[in-house]
């Protein structure tokens, strides 16, 4: 609902669940099989600003809601775990519309910075000490993202909630570090002041098992001729990863193969060579389960 106390319609809400590790997801599987969880269709509040989901929460899994739309303040939640015939009552959630944020990467004169590529990602990060404790298990975002148009300006969707925000843009390199906006009247345009386009290069992708679970904590190594010492990584809980080299590292011209490692305890490590190039924003990545014995001791 509103400040008001009115039902807002149009809130779209996402349910989210995830394994909250491999270890978890191994027990359980090992005692009760393949664990086969989908996840709740999106639900869309009406005149009565209503919503409500159904599911089995798998013991290994950890979850999480998403509540946007409107022009309102983004609100997530988040469990470690959720009982079985358990009921999650959130009560009434006050959504308060926000402050609609446009803005501008721009020079220390003013002038547009053009991005160097796509999906640079302007990123808003709440002051730690002005969010409160909160009341409920669902909150409003303390970080909120838009992404850079070709002509250097960009739009935040969500309503973003008033206060002071740390400020930064991906793909370029900025003026001055830590960057700040203060957030008060209902419309507000800002700036971000850049010195250039970050000319850095990546390689981003994720790491799957089998049934297309993300893996965690994987080991991603890079091995190309004329890097050194090689790049390596380890993927967030979501699975994904990111590699990066400044343009300098290497000429533009470079031909050399590219080879990619992955490797974690759970899994048989995989070796990638073909097609591998930097640029890369959506590769995928299966790993297969490693063999596992089951020893018995009988006394």
């Amino acid at each position: 609902m509103d400040q008001r106390g009115s039902p807002i319609a149009g809130i779209r809400v996402h349910f989210y669940g995830l394994q909250r590790n491999e270890r978890a997801l191994f027990e359980y599987e090992r005692d009760h099989g393949d664990l086969d969880w989908t996840k709740p269709d999106e639900q869309v509040t009406g005149a009565d600003g209503r919503f409500e989901f159904r599911f089995w929460p798998p013991p290994p899994y950890q979850f999480s809601i998403v509540l946007y739309g409107s022009g309102r303040t983004r609100f997530s939640g988040h469990w470690r775990t959720i009982e079985f015939r358990s009921v999650e009552d959130l009560g009434d959630l006050v959504i308060p519309a926000g402050v609609q944020v446009t803005g501008r990467v721009v020079d220390d004169e003013g002038s547009p910075v053009l991005p160097p590529r796509e999906k640079c990602r302007v990123r808003l990060r709440r002051f730690s000490e002005d969010v409160e404790t909160p009341e409920t298990r669902v909150t409003a975002s303390t970080t909120v993202i838009a992404y850079v148009e070709p002509d250097g300006s960009f739009e935040f969707e969500d309503g973003v909630p008033e206060g002071r925000w740390k400020i930064d843009v991906s793909g370029y390199v900025a003026a001055k570090a830590d960057q700040t906006v203060t957030l008060l009247n209902p419309d507000e345009h800002v700036q971000f002041v850049a010195l250039r386009p970050d000319q850095t290069e990546y390689i981003r992708g994720v790491v799957v098992d089998p049934r297309g679970q993300p893996v965690h904590r994987a080991r991603v190594e890079l091995h190309q001729r004329r890097v050194h010492p090689g790049l390596s990584t380890r993927t967030r809980e979501n699975g994904s990863f990111e590699l990066a080299r400044r343009s300098q590292d290497l000429p533009a011209s470079d031909e050399h193969r590219i080879d990619i490692t992955i490797r974690h305890d759970d899994f048989v490590p995989s070796r990638l060579h073909d097609g591998i190039d930097w640029g890369m924003r959506d590769l995928t990545i299966e790993l297969s389960p490693a063999l596992t014995h089951r020893v018995r001791v009988v006394r």
